[in-house]
């Protein structure tokens, strides 16, 4: 390029930047950045971000904020991009104080939160059992007028079943179709689990019918979770009719571990 007359912009280092941050060469993605000071070009906030993603998704936090320094330092102030991609690795790392600190730093940066940033913090929220805090934010949510998606009352449907509370995940399934939110195989994959280790196989068998009147497929998963709780609680020929279920579709019931369960089970209840 540079032979022909043709020098490299900001926008090219930006392009290798991103692509070498992709590619796992943090170093080398770096060390462009020095070019670019070298040839008293100045990087853009993309190019900055490229590398704070790059390093979060590797959970390099502190070169991150490195980085961040470097580009205020430069005059070069950080975006909700910018923000998203470390409240990210932040919760990764679930030192989600942290994360819920940068929130308000682009509260006050008067920066918009977008519904990614709300989604993230939540989820880290949940991650670390603060089921409260994760309730605040969707209130914030709702308050700034960004519409919770069906990832949003996933990952809280999901915590609840986890934490043994299944009736308010039920409740919470039940309220997100008024607002026009159709739950998939996730959700459904979390409530129908929750209500296995609960021990109420009856409920969890009858919103397994429930999916799929509602034209939601269940994947091998689904099916895994209930046959592992018809196992447990002997009921063998439900179980068994599942894995033939499991078959005709196409699931491969053998190369999974709670199919395992099953036979170990069925053996065991024919001895």
């Amino acid at each position: 390029m540079t032979e022909k007359g043709c020098e490299p912009n900001v926008h090219t280092y930006t392009v290798l930047i991103d692509s070498m941050c992709k590619d796992n060469k943090l170093d080398e993605a770096r060390r462009m950045l020095n070019v670019m000071s070298e040839k008293r070009l100045v990087p853009s906030v993309v190019t900055y971000n490229a590398l704070v993603d790059g390093y979060c998704k590797e959970g390099m936090i502190k070169a991150a904020l490195e980085v961040l320094d470097l580009m205020e330092s430069n005059n070069c102030y950080p975006n909700a991009r910018t923000y998203n991609e470390l409240i990210c690795g932040f919760c990764k790392k679930r030192e989600v104080h942290k994360a819920m600190a940068l929130l308000n730093k682009m509260l006050e940066r008067k920066l918009s939160p977008s519904l990614i940033t709300y989604n993230t913090l939540i989820h880290g929220q949940c991650k670390v059992g603060r089921l409260d805090s994760a309730y605040r934010l969707l209130n914030l949510m709702n308050e700034n007028d960004l519409v919770p998606d069906q990832w949003t009352y996933g990952v809280f449907i999901d915590t609840l079943c986890k934490q043994g509370r299944v009736e308010e995940a039920l409740t919470l399934f039940d309220s997100i179709k008024e607002k026009g939110i159709k739950a998939n195989e996730v959700i459904y994959t979390a409530l129908i689990d929750g209500y296995c280790k609960a021990g109420k196989i009856d409920t969890a068998h009858s919103l397994l019918e429930r999916m799929l009147k509602e034209d939601c497929s269940p994947n091998s998963y689904t099916y895994n979770v209930l046959i592992d709780g018809l196992c447990k609680e002997k009921k063998m020929q439900e179980a068994s009719s599942l894995v033939e279920k499991m078959s005709k579709i196409g699931c491969e019931a053998h190369s999974c571990y709670l199919y395992n369960s099953y036979r170990r089970n069925v053996e065991g209840w024919r001895l």
